[in-house]
């Protein structure tokens, strides 16, 4: 499962590489906004936007921010625990279900990678280095179609076992 967490833009501080600040439930963190600019509307100091493992995805409004923080405050105890059970993500494996839409694909921004999954099709990646520790450059986002629906199957090893 990914989450995508609400955050609010603060300030712009390194243009040339698409950083901002934001403040996440009242924790500053530096993400990248550079996502938004591909869809011709680049995030904006005040904007709310829905961020993923350092990466500004998509805007929201104030009102879906609010709702959705309040949401997670009552999840995030079950989420560090999951966590801690289970461990990193060490890689992931994606499946393209179809290929009938537009748009929609795949992006690691750190790697210059920008894939349009086909029907029948597989991604694997590793998610962290030998030590365990989490390999930055394999962040993704998977971009929302512009025409029709996209149908993946997500799956992924951690670093502790299930069972």
């Amino acid at each position: 499962m990914c989450l995508a967490i609400p955050g609010q833009i603060l300030e712009v501080v390194d243009e040339h590489n698409r950083l901002a600040k934001v403040d996440v439930a009242g924790v500053k963190r530096t993400v990248n906004v550079g996502l938004l600019d591909a869809d011709g509307d680049g995030a904006q100091i005040g904007d709310w936007v829905l961020i993923h493992v350092g990466f500004a995805l998509s805007k929201v409004d104030e009102a879906e921010a609010e709702a959705t923080l309040k949401l997670l405050e009552g999840m995030g105890a079950d989420y560090e625990q999951e966590l801690a059970e289970n461990g990193q993500r060490i890689v992931t494996f994606l499946v393209y279900l179809n290929d009938d839409y537009a748009g929609g694909k795949t992006e690691m921004p750190e790697l210059g990678i920008s894939h349009q999954g086909h029907k029948g099709e597989g991604l694997f990646f590793v998610n962290a280095h030998p030590n365990g520790d989490p390999d930055r450059r394999t962040v993704h986002a998977g971009r929302p179609p512009t025409q029709g629906e996209k149908w993946v199957v997500s799956q992924f090893m951690r670093s502790r076992p299930l069972f």
